[in-house]
Order: structure tokens, then C-alpha cells, then sequence
């Protein structure tokens, strides 16, 4: 913002409790209202951090209720929903049978209402994704990479939930492939965790015989006069065909 004031892109600035003048004086101050600003944000910022980590120690969830539950804004609680909570677990059976993809189990819900509440489609698949893998199921709350103990109630078993997790497992393992890859499934992506895939790279394969032969007729191409060169090769295009051929050779 200063720049801008020194570069005289900005003539002056006017806010409904301080008028800035472009002075040095009127500089300094600003500066010192920036800074202001700046440490009540990150005050604030801090404050509600350590504000929701007393939360979490306590067992609560600071933010929003995943599916199957509600915000209760009396109690600050999470609170399973009677209806949705059984559409979340029928999912969670649906899935641990193993087969059904993650697109079924999406439509499935669907079904039953539940969707994007931005647009109303049907849930992304990265987030029924997140929604099985959800520890919050089995009353153990992650938040910034740390884990707690929920005082929730859970309405999904931790032997159902494990049955999902191997299923889920089961469909992010890379599929076995006509080539045996050194290392395969090992390697993961560091930003979505899942599989690194492999394949073999190459454009398409060609026959010896085939190469030596095209090696041995442009060979003797070179040899000819430009009359003779235009004479083989006018029946496959002329000049221009001629011209990318000479490209191709040098």
C-alpha cells in the first residue's frame, strides 16, 4: 500500500473513522494502523485456535458435523440425525460388502437427499472417499494432523468400519498390469494418498526388417539426381512429400 503511495498511484486514502494524508507524517501512521490491524487478526486468529483445541480436548468437534450428523446450537454438541444416520450407515454396510464403487455409493445417497449443497448433484467422489475413511465414525477426532478422543456417540461399529477401510483399500490399490513393475504400490502421492500408477512409455513398436528397409530406400534416394528424386517420389505426393522426407533424413 505505501508503494503504491510512493509511486503516486494512490493519491490518498479516506476510511469512515481516519483520513490518511499523503505526507511522510500521514505515512507513519498508516504504518502504524497496518500494524495494528495486523496483530489484531493474528490475535484473533490465535485465540480461536486455542479456543478450539480446548474444544477437542474436551472431546467436542470445533467445526462442522460430518453426514450422518448436526450441529446442535444450544448444546455446541454434535448430534447424530435420526434420519440421515441411517443412510450413512446402510452406506457403510453397502460398501463393506464389496460391491458396490464409489459412484454407486454416492448415487445411493443421492437417493435419499443427501448431495452437494452448493449445486444439489450428487457428493464428489473424493468426498465419499473422505466420509468412509472418517475416523470421526468410530469417536476419534482428527484436526490438524492431531487425533483426540470424541465424547460423541457413534452409530457405526468400529468392526464395520474396519471391513470398510479394507475395502476401500482394496479399490485405491493399483491394478495388477501385464508388466511386472519393480516397486509397485509402494509409492504414494504426498498430496491425495493414493497410488502412484505405472505403465510403460513408447510411442509404438516397429519390425527390424521394416526399419532397415525404410534406412535403405531413403539411402538410395539420396543418391538420385533432383529430376530422378522427383520422379520416385511423384507418385506419393510430389514436392512436398519430397520435402518432408529431406526434413526428415537431415
Amino acid at each position: 500500500m505505501i508503494y503504491l503511495l510512493d509511486t503516486g498511484k494512490l493519491i490518498d486514502l479516506k476510511f469512515p473513522s481516519f483520513w490518511f494524508e499523503n505526507t511522510p507524517q500521514g505515512k507513519f501512521m498508516l504504518s502504524i494502523a497496518f500494524g495494528q490491524s495486523k496483530y489484531y487478526v493474528d490475535n484473533l486468529s490465535e485465540n480461536v485456535k486455542r479456543g478450539n483445541r480446548q474444544k477437542l480436548r474436551r472431546g467436542e468437534w470445533p467445526s462442522k458435523a460430518p453426514y450422518g450428523y448436526v450441529n446442535n446450537p444450544k448444546t455446541r454438541a454434535v448430534d447424530i440425525d435420526p434420519e440421515l444416520s441411517k443412510v450413512v450407515k446402510k452406506t457403510f454396510s453397502l460398501f463393506a460388502e464389496g460391491n458396490k464403487s464409489f459412484t454407486e455409493i454416492s448415487n445411493f445417497m443421492f437417493k435419499f437427499g443427501m448431495k452437494r449443497e452448493s449445486c444439489g448433484k450428487p457428493i464428489k467422489v473424493d468426498q465419499i472417499k473422505r466420509m468412509l475413511s472418517n475416523k470421526f465414525y468410530v469417536g476419534i477426532l482428527k484436526y490438524a494432523n492431531e487425533y483426540y478422543e470424541g465424547s460423541h456417540r457413534c452409530f457405526i461399529s468400529k468392526q464395520l468400519f474396519q471391513e470398510v477401510q479394507k475395502q476401500v483399500e482394496k479399490i485405491l490399490r493399483p491394478r495388477q498390469k501385464g508388466h511386472d513393475f519393480a516397486f509397485s504400490g509402494l509409492a504414494t502421492c504426498g498430496e491425495c494418498g493414493l497410488h502412484q500408477d505405472w505403465e510403460p512409455y513408447f510411442e509404438k513398436w516397429m519390425a527390424r526388417d521394416e526399419i532397415n528397409d525404410q534406412a535403405n530406400s531413403e539411402t538410395e534416394l539420396q543418391k538420385l539426381g533432383e529430376n530422378q528424386k522427383e520422379w520416385v517420389l511423384g507418385s506419393s505426393g510430389g514436392t512436398g512429400s519430397l520435402q518432408r522426407k529431406e526434413k526428415r533424413i537431415i
